[in-house]
């Protein structure tokens, strides 16, 4: 579906835990929403993280666009305990009428400051 701007600022290595959303909404019509998350994923886009879908924490939801604000247009999901390097994420889902889309976005990672 769409490449999302990369996520900044970048997330602290080892020591940060943030929500990403993946923002569905302003790429689908009106009333369309997501019906079922089919999968998150995590890349390590350098090869600096040979674990990179360990750093995704918990279970993904369902929320409302932030950019919309239509109910059931976006996806919200944790991530953390990242290594220093470079990362897509990216969610994958079904919509309501049909569709199976996702957005994906870079993300920097760098190590905390002495």
């Amino acid at each position: 579906m769409s490449r999302a701007p990369d996520l900044c600022p970048p997330i602290v290595a080892g020591v940060e835990q943030e929500y990403v959303t993946f923002d569905f909404g302003p790429g689908v019509p009106v009333g369309v929403t997501i019906e079922t998350i089919v999968a998150v994923h995590c890349y390590s886009l350098d090869g600096s993280d040979s674990t990179p879908a360990s750093r995704i924490l918990g279970a993904a939801t369902i929320i409302a666009s932030p950019g919309t604000g239509q109910a059931n247009q976006a996806v919200y999901q944790l991530f953390g305990n990242m290594i220093a390097g470079l990362y897509l994420v990216q969610a994958v889902v079904q919509t309501s009428d049909g569709q199976t889309l996702s957005v994906e976005a870079r993300w920097p990672c760098v190590n905390a400051p002495p």
